[in-house]
């Protein structure tokens, strides 16, 4: 029974209950007064039923109205917590490099001039230019216990960037730019040509003279925090950096402003596959299959089997060393041959204002005698808070069973028995947080135990200047470098 509905019973119980004492004339009068007043009493029950339906609607709506404000804010907390473990680094750097033996070969100035036949300076190869060495952005997500997946991608634009991916990194081969290349019996801008053209139409160094423009993925990788063999283990599969030696392809990770000919001559640069590594006390131990040891091939994989990758290191941020082994199957010319690469690294750091790191590699192809040893040096010592000089010294000798030493190692980048030397000396200057400038002088010498004929050219500026034997060598070069870098 309603309210309704038992006020109406009271009502009409009260006029039954009177009714026989009052026999009045005003009964009639004060029943339909009272009919009137329940009656209105009725009235607003309803509209109060009325009025507590309609806040129970509003309720409701305002509580799915809280309950998506909170979903939309729980949405957008995980969005914030994902972007805030998001890494985001980069830099831009720039050099000015001048090399004093003024080589100068027609038609193409001094491109690639600085490499001489050994490639020597890879990445800042043209003399007297101004180049935007390196665009660097990279952004990641580590993967760590609390968040087991992560991945890294590194981005590259600039000059360097065609040495390390889309093309031959020269515009034109200088030994071959006064030679008859086409067989018309004349040496002219059409022989230039099918030099350029032999350096690589994928770049857009080699074929719009941008080199600003070429691009390299330098990472690009997934990986995962399984801990399944120990603590901090981790597995990455991708395209991801060498582990060997001591300098690496980004501006910002070197005391230097060059590669050194070691980094440039036997070491690899990054490898595409899978690479797991795990801390087993104070020791890190890493292993790794991936397409290449080398960094000619990353994808397809054109070897007859994979390649091979084991390292160990050891030490803290005072002291460390590692120790790699890369092996597996590479191209030589057109013949696959098994290649080895034996790495040790070391690091000392004696206080917060020197650095020094140590590099020796022994690098061999198998059933062919031939061989390679370099070792390098470096170290860098605070000045100031501002001021910073590094000095690096390296040598690499290349060598064979051949009796004679032309044509004799196909490790040698000029085919060679040969050895390579080259000092480098760097000052650095902090001039905002976050820019740095570089100035550096180096110096490269080569004895390839050919007579008559030195690695390094000098100044030929006269256009069809005859044979290349003729035109000037030498077999030592200085180059003096400027570099800006902005890091972010």
């Amino acid at each position: 029974m309603n309210r309704v509905s038992l006020m109406l019973a009271i009502s009409a119980a009260l006029l039954f209950a009177v009714s026989p004492a009052v026999a009045s004339e005003d009964l009639e009068s004060e029943f339909a007064e009272m009919k009137e007043l329940v009656k209105g009493l009725q009235q607003k029950i309803e509209a109060q039923e009325e009025q507590i339906e309609h806040q129970g609607e509003l309720l409701d709506q305002a509580q799915t109205a809280v309950k998506a404000q909170q979903e939309q804010t729980e949405s957008l907390s995980g969005l914030s917590s994902f972007l805030d473990s998001i890494d985001v680094v980069g830099h831009v750097a720039g050099s000015y490099n001048y090399n004093f033996n003024t080589p100068n070969e027609y038609p193409m100035g001094g491109a690639d001039l600085n490499n001489g036949n050994v490639g020597a300076l890879p990445f800042h190869s043209d003399h007297n230019t101004f180049t935007v060495d390196q665009i660097w952005l990279g952004v990641g997500k580590p993967a760590t216990e609390e968040s087991p997946a992560g991945f890294q991608v590194d981005f590259l634009y600039g000059n360097n960037a065609n040495f390390l991916g889309q093309g031959t990194g020269s515009v034109a081969d200088p030994l071959l730019v006064d030679v008859d290349l086409n067989g018309d019996g004349v040496v002219d801008f059409s022989d230039a040509q099918i030099s350029l053209l032999n350096a690589g139409s994928l770049s857009r160094r080699a074929n719009a003279n941008d080199s600003t423009s070429d691009f390299y993925i330098a990472q690009a990788y997934v990986e995962y925090a399984c801990g399944c063999i120990g603590e901090g283990s981790n597995v990455k599969f991708g395209k991801f950096q060498t582990m060997v030696g001591a300098e690496v392809v980004q501006a910002t990770g070197n005391f230097n402003v060059t590669r050194g000919i070691v980094y440039s001559l036997l070491q690899p640069v990054d490898h595409l596959g899978l690479y797991a590594t795990t801390d087993l006390g104070p020791v890190e131990l890493g292993a790794a299959v991936v397409n290449s040891g080398g960094s000619s091939i990353s994808s397809p994989d054109i070897n007859k089997e994979k390649s091979y990758v084991a390292t160990a290191m050891v030490g803290d941020d005072r002291m460390s060393a590692r120790a790699s082994f890369v092996y597996g199957a590479e191209d030589v010319g057109r013949q696959t041959s098994n290649y080895g690469l034996v790495d040790v690294t070391a690091w000392f750091n004696p206080m917060d204002s020197v650095s020094t790191w140590a590099n020796y590699n022994y690098l061999y192809i198998e059933e062919t005698g031939a061989y390679a040893n370099g070792v390098a040096l470096a170290g860098r010592v605070g000045l100031t808070d501002k001021i910073g000089a590094a000095v690096r010294s390296e040598y690499i000798r290349f060598a064979s069973n051949a009796s004679d030493g032309l044509m004799a190692n196909p490790l040698s980048p000029n085919g060679t028995n040969s050895e390579i030397w080259a000092v480098t000396g760097t000052l650095d200057y902090m001039l905002t947080d976050h820019l740095t400038a570089k100035a550096e002088v180096r110096w490269d010498y080569v004895n390839q135990n050919v007579p008559n004929f030195d690695s390094f050219a000098l100044n030929n500026p006269v256009p069809g200047g005859g044979s290349s034997g003729n035109r000037g060598s030498a077999a030592d070069q200085t180059v003096g470098l400027l570099e800006i870098v902005y890091e972010f």
